[in-house]
């Protein structure tokens, strides 16, 4: 029996920073989340405390990757911070 973690993936369907609050609330129900694929959509800073809020609270969450999404050097600086929280949680922007 192959057993795979839950994952969930929504790289480049278009999501903006308008949808960020309802995202991370809808996915902060799921307990058992490991893996999250938000590259190649449009968010900015603008998204940033939300998706560290929800990579903070997911203490599930083994890996996010937010590749070719619109953040400032800043905002990749604070979500790749967040790799010092947890050791082994891979955030990759």
């Amino acid at each position: 029996m192959d057993i795979h973690p839950p994952t969930f993936g929504l790289d480049d369907v278009g999501l903006t920073d308008s949808c960020t609050e309802d995202l991370v609330s809808a996915l902060s129900t799921n307990r058992s989340l490991t893996g999250l694929n938000l590259g190649s959509n449009s968010f900015t800073d603008r998204s940033v405390p939300a998706l560290r809020s929800l990579i903070l609270t997911r203490r599930s969450l083994k890996w996010i990757w937010l590749w070719r999404n619109r953040f400032s050097l800043n905002g990749k600086d604070q979500l790749k911070s967040l790799r010092e929280s947890r050791p082994g949680l891979r955030v990759e922007v």
